[in-house]
């Protein structure tokens, strides 16, 4: 989330990338559209959805294969999820909106947090590298627009450094869905929703709270 590329991140704006993405019909034309720089690229962490559309158009032209094919490949399969996942394209086998959209159960989200506690093995077996979980949990190394070092993003995971006396890494969708991760407790915890309680910015939701404090108070501290 350092690319200084100009992506609108706004969600109230109706011609800004979010809302263009999620309804347009043509991702890879709206997201080439964006090609000047706001910041110095791998400098200054700003969220925008655009530079993991941009990541997942990486992935398809490294690989050959669609984002959902290479992550059934190499994630879905291996992990023995029970169910199929579904990903939301913008056209009839068009792309996929790699920065959302992915849907499935709460039981296989889980399987994804599992994979991460375990340094990326599923059952002894090494799915991704152990020194990319690592990392991929780990401050970025970024700076937020006021210089201060950015604490709570890694590679793709959002992290709570200090709660509780726990650290935490999660993932977060913009409706309410979670997948959060206790490590030192082996704890996951996965929440399907439709809403969500916002914090400040880019920091925290609010009703993150809520289920880190019930885990806990269920499980102990």
């Amino acid at each position: 989330m350092s690319s200084g590329i100009n992506f609108d991140e706004s969600y109230a704006n109706p011609l800004a990338y979010p809302a263009a993405s999620y309804y347009g019909s043509d991702l890879r034309k709206l997201t080439l559209s964006y090609n000047k720089l706001n910041a110095t690229p791998g400098e200054t962490f700003k969220y925008l959805s655009g530079n993991t559309q941009l990541l997942g158009f990486v992935l398809k032209q490294a690989t050959g294969k669609s984002v959902a094919d290479y992550a059934s490949e190499k994630l879905w399969i291996p992990m023995g999820c029970e169910h199929p996942a579904f990903w939301c394209l913008d056209h009839s086998d068009g792309d996929e909106k790699a920065f959302c959209c992915l849907n499935s159960n709460a039981r296989d989200f889980a399987r994804i947090g599992k994979l991460v506690l375990d340094s990326g093995r599923w059952k002894g077996k090494q799915i991704i590298s152990q020194e990319y979980a690592f990392q991929s949990v780990e401050p970025s190394g970024t700076k937020h627009a006021d210089g201060t070092p950015t604490l709570d993003y890694g590679f793709c995971w959002w992290m709570i450094p200090q709660y509780q006396g726990h650290h935490i890494f999660y993932a977060r969708g913009i409706l309410g869905q979670y997948i959060i991760m206790i490590p030192d407790m082996n704890m996951i915890i996965v929440r399907l929703g439709s809403k969500r309680l916002e914090g400040d910015g880019d920091a925290m939701p609010r009703d993150v709270h809520y289920y880190l404090d019930a885990a806990l108070a269920m499980y102990g501290k």
